[in-house]
This record gives structure tokens, C-alpha cells and sequence, in this order.
């Protein structure tokens, strides 16, 4: 009997030993999933930001740090607006039409939206929508692409800082701050565990406007 006693608590503790370390793997795999996918979202908009030229004076707003903290993801000014130039500069400046010019725009909104606009507690949506411009600089509607960038936010807000000097075309700052809170669930685990990542970082935009 003692023998027997002794055998099931070995086997009991190496059961809670291996549940443990699974347990513990786990929870290690998830961390980087979710660490991973927040990275990937930095990588996406920061390449996108950069290749910026002009950035719109009111989205993202202007704010001082103390208002950072009063920002909300459903707020109608959490936007980012900014515009891409590409030059053809094969064509003569000379021998343009009248109105054309010798590059074309691309303007990018982002914007976040609730998931399930029914739920008080969704998550968010952050989208990008982008519209061509010819060079006659008429938008190509036909040719506008709205998609989701990523659909797992629990907050994601854009903003710029002042007091930075503004520019003297009133592009604003050019430092495009971008804070968000990611969450994921692992479908094993119970509905309420959650893995979350959260970042906080800016860009710089590079480019300039035409003159």
C-alpha cells in the first residue's frame, strides 16, 4: 500500500512538472505571436509614413503631451492623412498641357473603426484607404482601395506633438506619433486569457511637396 501511495504522488507531481512546463511554453509561443504581429503593424506604417510628402495640418491632430492621454480610438479626428508624389521626369516641363504636371499623387487615409459597431466593448479596425491621383490632378476613383490593416485593437489612436516648429507651408509637424494596444486569444485557452502587445512610437516624413 505504502509503495502505491508513494507511486501515485511521483506520477502526480510529474504530471503538474509536465503540465507546467506546457503550460509555461505556451504561454512563451503566444508572447511572441502577438509581439510579432505588433512589429509587423510598426514595420507596415512606419514605411508607409516615410515615403510621405505632405501631411494634412489637422489629421493627425496637434496636440501638447498632456492631451496624449485624452485620446480615444473613436474619436472623428483619429485620422492620418498624408500624400505620396511620384515624378515623371521624362516629360518636358515645357510642353505640358495646361492644369498637367509632371508627377502623379497617391493620398492615404487611415482611419479606425469599431469591429462590431453593435458592441460597446469591440475592438478596433484600423483601415487604409487609398486614392490615385492623375496628372492632371483629378482623383482615379475607380481605382480607390480601402482594406483593413489589422482587425485585433483594443486601442489605436494617431496624433503629432507640440511644440514643434511648424512648417511654413502648414504641413505641421512632421513627427506622426502612433500608440495602440493589440490583443489576441488563444482559442485553447479560457475565453477571458488574453496576450497583448503594446507600442507607442513615432515617424519621421521624409519627403517634400512640390514647390
Amino acid at each position: 500500500m505504502v509503495v502505491i501511495i508513494i507511486l501515485v504522488v511521483l506520477l502526480t507531481a510529474l504530471y503538474q512538472v509536465f503540465s507546467g512546463g506546457q503550460k509555461g511554453a505556451n504561454e512563451a509561443m503566444q508572447n511572441h505571436i502577438i509581439n510579432e504581429e505588433a512589429q509587423k503593424l510598426v514595420d507596415f506604417l512606419t514605411n508607409d509614413i516615410r515615403e510621405a510628402c505632405g501631411v494634412d495640418p489637422n489629421l493627425p491632430q496637434l496636440l501638447s503631451s498632456a492631451e496624449v492621454s485624452n485620446l480615444k480610438s473613436d474619436d472623428p479626428n483619429n485620422k492620418l492623412f498624408f500624400t505620396k508624389y511620384e515624378y515623371d521626369f521624362s516629360k518636358n516641363p515645357t510642353m505640358l498641357a495646361d492644369g498637367q504636371v509632371n508627377y502623379t499623387q497617391t493620398k492615404i487615409l487611415y482611419f479606425v473603426e469599431k469591429k462590431d459597431l453593435s458592441s460597446a466593448t469591440s475592438s478596433y479596425v484600423l483601415i487604409r484607404k487609398m486614392t490615385p491621383w492623375d496628372d492632371m490632378r483629378k482623383a482615379k476613383g475607380n481605382e480607390i482601395k480601402i482594406r483593413p490593416i489589422s482587425d485585433k485593437l483594443e486601442s489605436f489612436v494617431f496624433y503629432r506633438l507640440l511644440p514643434l516648429p511648424l512648417d511654413s507651408r502648414g504641413m505641421g509637424a512632421r513627427n506622426v506619433f502612433f500608440k495602440f494596444l493589440l490583443t489576441r486569444r488563444d482559442k485553447n485557452a479560457p475565453i477571458n486569457q488574453k496576450y497583448s502587445a503594446e507600442i507607442n512610437t513615432s515617424v519621421a516624413i521624409r519627403g517634400e511637396e512640390p514647390e
